[in-house]
């Protein structure tokens, strides 16, 4: 059977001599049945007998078992399925094969980027040969002086220096012979002239061989660069992302779980996911807690749950996340609706599941009890019977059915609806409790009989031995 989705609600455990007895006592007495009004004694309702037991107080959520991790596979490429090899519910292993699409048309599209690329590399090693080819022409022309502009260049300086070396000498005058100065500057003016042209020719070969370093230099230049050019052709990848589609169009697991969805069948086109695998090998529950319990609870608490599909088998967890956020207002709706409570906020917590989980279904329904206080193994009374920090109690020998009614202190714990903790105090287990104390109040110090026919001391006994173990 499903749950209801009830959310929030406070469900104190019950014990049967308190919280039973005590709840069939505030029945009997409203019908005039039973009660500090029956004159006659103590009745069936009106009394606890003080043992040792467990005390919580809860916070019931309905929720929902999840995977603590999922992933969901999207399509790779835009192509149809050619190979689905699972299917829901099965479990799988990390890098299982899980399906493949088809390649065809990238595998076509590869081998032409393929044959291009090596056409590319080809003609970048073609630009290579030939730059080299031209620089390695010109440093042979110019090693075996058969460039023009230097070899034109280096004869006009062997001309002029040929034509200032025909006038240096020719103007030379023998010693003691007469000169005439008119002719002596003539002969200067022509030999400055000769210098000069010779300056002028030199000038121009200097010029034609800095132009044959630059002329070489521009070829080298080409050649590295023709290098660079074919390096970065050779390394461009350009096919690359079509490997790496084709590749990625095999689908393997990249976690172990089981798979909780697929949305493809073989032969599909997808363009969204594939598939959905959750990690169950830790578990959560998702739930949602009414606004007035938040403050109630807190991370840590302990858990205990059934679900739908393992009926009253109890399992265990800790409260691990309270949203800080409430939840969305269509799950507000539907959590109202299902309680039939106003359609007050609600905020998301997860549980985390400890210890057994064989037999918990994923997605499956779960009813659990988040503790927000616990006193285990401790003695308790109904909570109606504390007072002001006092219980009455009447006190019965061994064997008898009547005592007096007495006035005892207590200090309290932790607490529920229905009972209470007790923590200090003069009460001891055994002690016969009255439930309800304002209507015994004025008796305090005298005997009263209990009426209850089922009354057995053998119970007190039993009270007071608990305690002791």
């Amino acid at each position: 059977m499903l749950f209801a989705p009830i959310i929030g609600t406070r469900t104190p455990k019950l014990k049967l001599a308190a919280g039973a007895i005590a709840t069939a006592a505030l029945l009997l007495s409203g019908c005039g049945l039973g009660g500090g009004s029956d004159t006659e004694g103590i009745g069936a309702g009106d009394y606890t007998i003080a043992a040792v037991d467990d005390v919580t107080d809860s916070t019931v959520v309905n929720g929902k078992v999840q995977p603590v991790r999922s992933v969901t596979i999207s399509a790779p490429i835009q192509s149809k399925v050619e190979n689905l090899a699972v299917a829901v519910g099965d479990r799988v292993e990390v890098d299982q094969l899980l399906a493949k699409m088809d390649t065809t048309a990238l595998e076509r599209e590869l081998a032409d980027q393929e044959k291009q690329q090596a056409a590319d590399q080809a003609e970048a090693m073609n630009t290579v040969g030939a730059a080299q080819a031209q620089l390695a022409a010109y440093d042979q022309q110019v090693a075996n002086g058969s460039d023009p502009t230097i070899a034109a260049a280096e004869a006009q300086v062997a001309q002029a220096q040929a034509a200032y070396n025909a006038v240096s000498t020719g103007a030379a005058v023998a010693p003691g012979a007469a000169s005439d100065s008119h002719d002596e500057t003539e002969s200067y003016a022509t030999q400055e002239a000769a210098y000069a042209a010779l300056q002028q020719a030199q000038t121009q070969l200097a010029t034609a061989q800095s132009q044959s370093a630059q002329t070489e230099k521009e070829l080298r230049d080409q050649v590295d660069t023709a290098w660079a050019q074919a390096q970065t052709v050779s390394t461009l990848d350009s096919t690359g992302t079509l490997q790496l589609k084709v590749q990625e169009a095999t689908i393997y697991a990249p976690i172990a779980g089981v798979v909780t969805s697929v949305n493809v069948q073989q032969g599909d086109v997808p363009s969204g996911a594939i598939l959905t695998i959750a990690d169950d090998s830790r578990l959560k529950v998702s739930a949602e807690v009414r606004e007035s319990d938040v403050s109630k609870i807190a991370t840590g608490n302990r858990v205990r749950f059934t679900s739908t599909a393992t009926g009253k088998r109890e399992y265990v967890g800790r409260l691990a996340r309270i949203a800080p956020t409430p939840a969305s207002k269509q799950s507000e709706q539907q959590a109202s609706a299902a309680t039939g409570s106003s359609n007050d906020a609600t905020y998301p917590v997860e549980i985390d599941v400890e210890g057994e989980k064989d037999g918990l279904l994923l997605g499956g329904s779960v009813r659990a009890e988040i503790i927000t206080q616990d006193a285990p193994d401790t003695l308790s009374v109904p909570l109606d019977a504390v007072v002001d920090s006092k219980v009455l109690v009447v006190a019965v020998d061994d064997g008898k059915n009547s005592g007096t009614i007495e006035e005892k202190s207590v200090e309290t714990g932790a607490s529920n609806d229905v009972d209470v903790a007790v923590t200090g105090g003069d009460l001891q287990a055994g002690d016969i409790v009255l439930n309800w104390p304002e209507e015994y109040r004025d008796k305090v110090g005298q005997t009263v009989s209990i009426t209850d026919p089922n009354f057995d001391y053998s119970r007190v006994n039993d009270a007071r031995a608990s305690a002791t173990r």
